[in-house]
Parts: C-alpha cells; structure tokens; sequence
C-alpha cells in the first residue's frame, strides 16, 4: 500500500494505493469517499467531476501516489487484504 496525505480546499485528503487490486481509495476528511481505478486504456475516478466530465483533481494526483513508497506494516496487510476481497468481488458483477 501506498498513501498520500494532502489538502485540498481547507479538507484533508489521504489517497491509498492498494498495490494488489491496482485500486486507489480516496478519504475526506477520515471518510471513505471515492474510487480511482484503472483499466489498460483508461484511468478513472467515480467523484461527480470523473463521472460527468471524465476528468477531476483526483486523477491528477495519481502520479504523485504512484512515486510514494510502499508502506510495510500490519494495518497496510491488512488494508490489502480488505481490499483485494472487496474490490474482486466488485470485478465479477
């Protein structure tokens, strides 16, 4: 996992990369919030902007949590592991 903590507008947002389901969850201030995810033609986020206009700031931060490096510890196993059964299972449907 990887993890990018910044501000945008006076909020706090933290991306996390989950390397296994080649996912990126964004928080909102400590809230689950939106999805980037990426296809081999495309990468796209599910917020208003990335739905509408297929382009959003969120996307534009992708690079930058790409370049993070890898957080090894118990809770990024176990975000991993979360992710990996719930982001799956959302693949199949």
């Amino acid at each position: 996992m990887k993890v990018l903590t910044t501000n945008h507008n006076n909020l706090s947002y933290e991306f996390r990369y989950l390397e296994r389901t080649n996912v990126i969850e964004v928080w909102k201030d400590g809230k689950f919030t939106y999805l980037i995810s990426s296809t081999p033609r495309k990468v796209k986020c599910n917020c208003p902007g990335g739905m509408f206009r297929g382009k959003c700031w969120h996307l534009r931060m992708v690079p930058e949590v790409l370049s993070q490096p890898t957080t090894h510890s118990i809770f990024a196993d176990i975000v991993e592991e979360v992710g990996e059964m719930v982001y799956r299972k959302e693949r199949l449907r």
